[in-house]
């Protein structure tokens, strides 16, 4: 369960020349986003992926309990979070014959100290294009008191003196969220996306919204479906 900091610093550092942020994806109404979230317990990880089109429709959640084998430390959580989300992934290709055009991470893309969080690391392991969404940031970005109340409000957030995303208000007078690209899609397009997912009077995306709820019950349930 001991982590190699060093090891997994080069690997990020690797990762990170691997991130294509050029492409601009474009989504037809009927391309499929997977939306994912993990709830833990002890070394169980309770993982739910929900699946909707870009125009809305809501096609499921699939659920898959995996354990974690990386213990958890600060910066590094893509190397045990990682491999349980890309398995959760490929259970539910497999379970529903669903096959994403994009995924979105509870977590960090681009917006990371290294440049490779979560989103970054199962994107490019995975070749999909992903975006990570999260609700605390990993980069220093003064941001309280800066950015405007209004919703669709940004701003920029950089690492190393490259673009690494944004800090995104969703809905009027609400704590903002962070948006960085992951793989295979620009920083704007990412913020793009997930503002058009938002709904008016909450902060989180509605498909996070559901994945969070099912994978806490699931991990209330003790993986029982």
């Amino acid at each position: 369960m001991g982590i190699n900091k060093e090891k997994y610093k080069q690997e990020q550092f690797r990762i990170r020349q691997l991130i294509d942020m050029t492409s601009s994806l474009s989504l037809s109404q009927k391309d499929i986003i997977f939306t994912l979230d993990i709830q833990y317990q002890d070394d169980l990880g309770y993982v739910a992926v929900d699946m909707q089109q870009y125009d809305g429709i809501h096609l499921g959640i699939h659920l898959s309990k995996q354990v974690a084998k990386v213990e958890y430390v600060p910066g590094y959580f893509a190397f045990r979070e990682g491999p349980l989300l890309e398995a959760a992934v490929q259970d539910a290709i497999i379970a529903t014959g669903y096959s994403p055009t994009l995924m979105i991470v509870d977590g960090h893309g681009t917006a990371h100290p290294r440049g490779c969080g979560v989103a970054s690391w199962l994107g490019v392991r995975m070749d999909i294009p992903t975006i990570g969404l999260a609700k605390e940031p990993l980069v220093k970005t003064p941001y309280k008191g800066m950015i405007e109340e209004k919703a669709g409000s940004t701003i920029p957030v950089a690492v190393d003196g490259i673009s690494a995303g944004y800090v995104l208000r969703t809905a009027d007078g609400i704590n903002p969220v962070f948006v960085s690209a992951g793989h295979r899609i620009t920083q704007d397009k990412a913020l793009e996306i997930v503002f058009a997912l938002r709904q008016n009077e909450y902060r989180i995306i509605e498909p996070m919204r559901r994945a969070d709820h099912a994978a806490r019950e699931f991990a209330k349930a003790g993986g029982l479906k």
